[in-house]
């Protein structure tokens, strides 16, 4: 199927649409060994792609029809990527598998918890396309003092800039010795987006772990472990999908 590359490449966990943009403009990316430009197309049962030593050659139709899911526990300092320029760790290396994963959307190098790969092109964009409003669940530990209407604001939707973030729930779960323990909910994806809103109420993350991806919770999954998800499990990535489907159906016409 033609893709355009830096979709392809954004599916695969390099990096964002841009930041591919960017990796192609400084001439970082070959396609079957020619130097790509911006706009290319790229198929992924007969082209090669490399970006920089790394190579990401072309499935077959029965690589494609074997479609694996995941959940896995990202440590501090993992990349939510299949490769780093830079040399550090992804999180791609924690699973044991023949087919190609790549991750459903990314968790910041500081941060940790439930993160799903698969091969599953159309999950993914089901999970991360904003007009989904799949809810992420965070557990964030913060210092420093805040108040009932601060986390209104959070509640309420905080405009930063020129930017507007959505709305979050947020409740207090516990006073630990690291600090507050806040159970945040979101709805939007954008970058670094809790620890900007914890800045923006004066509030220090000291850890931020993610505990659940729509219904599919962490539960007992340790650091840097990872388990291949059974349908049932799998089924709880699409619940919120399925709910949210299911509500804007047209009532039955007596």
């Amino acid at each position: 199927m033609l893709l355009r590359l830096n979709k392809y490449l954004a599916q695969l966990g390099i990096a964002s649409r841009r930041g591919v943009d960017d990796l192609i403009e400084h001439k970082k990316v070959f396609i079957n060994g020619n130097l790509a430009q911006l706009g290319d197309k790229v198929d992924d049962l007969k082209d090669t792609v490399t970006v920089g030593k790394d190579v990401y050659k072309p499935m077959s139709d029965g690589d494609k029809q074997q479609l694996e899911y995941w959940a896995v526990y990202k440590p501090v300092g993992y990349v939510s990527s299949t490769a780093d320029p830079s040399g550090k760790p992804v999180v791609t290396k924690l699973v044991k598998s023949k087919q190609r994963l790549y991750p459903v959307g990314r968790l910041d190098i500081d941060s940790e918890g439930l993160i799903i790969l698969t091969n599953d092109g159309a999950l993914t964009q089901r999970l991360t396309h904003p007009k989904h409003h799949v809810p992420k669940t965070y557990h964030v530990t913060v210092r420093g003092r805040y108040t009932y209407n601060a986390l209104e604001k959070i509640r309420g939707g905080l405009r930063m800039k020129s930017q507007r973030i959505a709305p979050a729930d947020v409740r207090v779960l516990e006073k630990t010795e690291e600090g507050t323990v806040l159970e945040i909910v979101l709805r939007q994806g954008m970058n670094r987006q809790i620890r900007r809103m914890m800045k923006a109420i004066n509030l220090e993350v000291v850890k931020l772990v993610r505990v659940a991806v729509g219904g599919l919770e962490l539960g007992d999954l340790r650091p840097g472990r990872a388990k291949q998800l059974t349908y049932e499990q799998k089924q709880l990535l699409f619940m919120p999908l399925i709910a949210k489907e299911e509500s804007t159906l047209s009532p039955a016409q007596d």
